[in-house]
């Protein structure tokens, strides 16, 4: 019965990607998930799982808050929040995992600037051993000065399947409902982890965009690895592709863990526009473990 819910899960994303090609997103974004070249959708281990795929957040053993913030040479900015609240019941029966984001982007596009304001609220659900799956909705506000004010909600979806502590694939449909935004596309995005020892990770991923701006043929990649040299500190690069406007990126970073803080730094470069660089900081603490 469950390996026919699944199947149901990952047919209707696939169908309700195929059936469109509206314009819709949500701002992703993290110090981390972008430092391994936004490569996380098999990863979603941490608080960035609200965002990047909402089934990873059974994989977090606390709770957390976190802040992102996000510059560029431009001056877009985007300042997002992340909270994830693990809960279990005393009985030890099936539980959800819960999680609550937000953001909000300042940014200009073709001489129009935009605001967006994002809310995200992400559940989670443990379905057997090896299979974790999620869902979230997003209200998105956006405003410009050119088009006005647009108000719509959207859902993604989400999936992991873990194999061993080596190899985990994560599966995600974003914004599968049909709000019209006009700066993004649905996506469909699937990746692998690999965890080849404590000291490195790797990661792969790929997008397909739903857009008239994109081609059948279109697929962005997404390479990531994480070193761990010592406990407290990892070192993270990536490489990326960006189909649509022709760019590539690479990415490095560092992060710092402490005992209830983790605080960590991302360089976003593009290759091919050599002025299109971003500065991404968070700041992310540890609220305690999970309820039991």
């Amino acid at each position: 019965m469950r390996k026919t819910n699944i199947t149901l899960l990952i047919f209707v994303i696939i169908f309700l990607l195929s059936n469109t090609t509206i314009v819709s997103s949500a701002d992703l974004t993290g110090a981390r998930p972008l430092a391994m070249g936004g490569a996380f959708v098999g990863v979603a281990d941490d608080a960035n799982s609200v965002l990047w795929n909402p089934a990873g957040m059974k994989q977090s053993q606390e709770s957390y808050f976190g802040a992102n913030y996000r510059v560029d040479q431009y001056d877009n900015k985007l300042m997002g929040n992340i909270l994830l609240v693990r809960s279990r019941a005393n009985n030890g029966a099936r539980y959800l995992d819960w999680g609550f984001g937000t953001s909000k982007n300042s940014e200009i596009i073709n001489s129009v600037e935009y605001q967006r304001t994002s809310y995200v609220v992400a559940l989670a659900d443990q379905y057997t051993r090896n299979i974790a799956i999620g869902v979230s909705g997003k209200h998105i506000t956006e405003e410009s000065n050119d088009f006005g004010s647009e108000n719509n909600f959207t859902l993604d979806a989400g999936l992991l399947l873990k194999f061993g502590e080596m190899f985990k694939i994560g599966i995600v449909g974003y914004n599968l409902t049909d709000p019209s935004l006009r700066s993004f596309s649905r996506k469909l995005q699937g990746g692998v982890a690999i965890k080849l020892s404590d000291f490195i990770k790797l990661a792969a991923d790929g997008a397909k965009m739903y857009s008239d701006n994109y081609s059948s043929s279109d697929i962005n990649y997404n390479l990531g690895v994480e070193l761990s040299p010592v406990k407290a500190i990892a070192l993270r690069g990536g490489y990326s592709e960006e189909k649509i406007y022709k760019n590539r990126y690479v990415s490095g970073g560092v992060g710092l863990t402490t005992s209830n803080a983790i605080i960590e730094y991302t360089y976003y470069n593009g290759l091919n526009d050599k002025v299109d660089n971003r500065h991404i900081f968070s700041l992310i603490f540890a609220l305690g473990p999970a309820k039991k």
